[in-house]
């Protein structure tokens, strides 16, 4: 959907990224390529084309731009090849998340102080006791946690390497 096209250039745009596209003869996109570099390294978590000479082209350039001499395609698993799981996340509702949090895991008490770069509504103090999270400073003794909002996603919904694709259903 458009919507879902808005979030990943939204994701685009914070990663720094590229958006390499080939124009065919009748000005019909018939490439797309999304790129990002890390070192010598390019990672295209997109990349559809109609044929593929087109594909060859669109990493090439993309690899010229860069600079980079190493690349890092995520493509949809096919049957020929070894599937893993894919997932994104982002907290959006840090005290929501938080209070189902600690009434799952009423064992846990401890107190997080949460930095969140893009959502201010997320930074603060919150306290997890006795199966309930409060928001703001409590009176707890202990040193907070220091957490950013990525490291609190990481904590809370486990190891996976997020991955956002165009194909969202």
């Amino acid at each position: 959907t458009e919507a879902d096209f808005k979030v990943v250039l939204a994701d685009w745009v914070l990663s720094k990224g590229e958006v390499f596209y080939a124009i065919g003869e009748e000005k019909k996109v018939e490439g797309i390529a999304i790129a990002i570099a890390e070192g010598d390294t390019l990672y295209l978590s997109e990349l559809f084309a109609e044929s593929q000479e087109i594909e060859n082209e669109l990493l090439r350039q993309a690899a010229i731009t860069y600079g980079c001499t190493r690349l890092h395609i995520t493509i949809p698993p096919t049957e020929t090849l070894e599937q893993f799981p894919f997932g994104m996340a982002r907290i959006i509702d840090a005290k929501g998340i938080l209070s189902l949090f600690a009434a799952v895991h009423p064992e846990i008490k401890t107190d997080i102080e949460l930095e969140d770069g893009f959502l201010s509504s997320n930074n603060g103090h919150y306290c997890l006791c006795n199966g309930k999270c409060i928001a703001g400073k409590g009176k707890s003794q202990s040193l907070p946690l220091r957490l950013s909002i990525n490291e609190l996603t990481e904590k809370i919904l486990g190891g996976m390497q997020p991955y956002m694709s165009l194909m969202i259903n």
